[in-house]
């Protein structure tokens, strides 16, 4: 299990808490990442949006800009061969 810590002081007191990552990630953190996945495995756009109930492109674009980074710095591996 992964967990993450968070270290602040209160007053003179160290105060160390540790959470499951779990915890800390809501259901809209999830929805993003497997739209972002979704479109960076090269499944179309409109089928992605039937999928999570997008009616409007323009709201799915900032979701297209970040899988067109990730593929193409895949294709940039290609650079270094």
């Amino acid at each position: 299990m992964v967990s993450l810590s968070g270290i602040y002081n209160r007053g003179n007191q160290r105060i160390d808490e540790v959470f499951p990552k779990y915890t800390l990630l809501g259901t809209h953190a999830g929805r993003r990442t497997f739209i972002c996945n979704a479109l960076s495995l090269g499944i179309p756009a409109h089928v992605v949006m039937k999928w999570t109930g997008h009616s409007d492109y323009k709201a799915m674009k900032p979701y297209i800009d970040i899988a067109d980074e990730i593929k193409a710095s895949a294709m940039d591996k290609f650079n270094d061969l």
